[in-house]
């Protein structure tokens, strides 16, 4: 019976043990900052536009940025740059899953790039079993390369203006042009030298 009652007591403080364990892991938490590249090409707008990026929970009860409102967050930033959302936090083990992708501007000068990106976030115990830890997945939707970066590139119309200007034959008409008063231009300036010519032949 002692034996009996040993175990039980083992197998009741371990019960106990695993509950304190368990409200020790509840209060921990791990906070995740999502990073994104913009990038701007051709005749950038002077001062630089805005842009909004998007980040969409696949499940409105998946943790999100503060401000979120109904699973969706939105982030507005002035011109091309490296830009991250607010601090997103995990509390509880679990796979995440988020979209990511950016609204189409006003200018119709730039071609918006409509990337979707696809997030998952994996929140697992680490090895010491006290502590949160967490493994990122990005994939631009539908695609089955692991993306290093969330990078959306928009593209202006027409070379930028800090380019420097080359013989790529814009200025052809404007040359023509310059051609064609030369040649009206000796012309005119011949004409009376063969008048003179032909007054001096009849009178010989």
């Amino acid at each position: 019976m002692k034996i009996l009652y040993r175990a039980l007591s083992l197998v009741l403080l371990v019960l106990v043990l695993a509950s304190f364990a368990g409200t020790a892991f509840a209060d921990n938490t791990l906070s995740l900052s999502l990073p994104v590249k913009l990038s701007a090409e051709g005749n950038r707008p002077n001062p630089p536009e805005t842009y909004t990026l998007l980040l969409r929970a696949d499940d409105k009860s998946y943790p999100m940025p503060s401000g979120s409102i109904d699973g969706s967050y939105t982030l507005s930033v002035a011109g091309p740059g490296d830009f991250s959302f607010p601090d997103i936090l995990f509390d509880q083990v679990g796979v995440y899953s988020y979209t990511l992708s950016q609204l189409k501007g006003k200018s119709g000068n730039c071609a918006y790039d409509d990337t979707v990106y696809s997030l998952k976030v994996t929140v697992s115990y680490s090895q010491n079993g006290s502590d949160l830890e967490a493994a990122l997945a990005l994939y631009p939707a539908g695609g089955a390369v692991k993306a290093s970066q969330a990078l959306f590139v928009n593209k202006y119309a027409y070379p930028p203006s800090d380019t420097p200007r080359t013989g790529d034959g814009s200025s052809l008409p404007l040359y023509g042009a310059l051609s064609l008063l030369s040649l009206a231009a000796l012309s005119l300036a011949s004409r009376p030298l063969l008048l003179r010519r032909g007054k001096k032949d009849v009178q010989a």
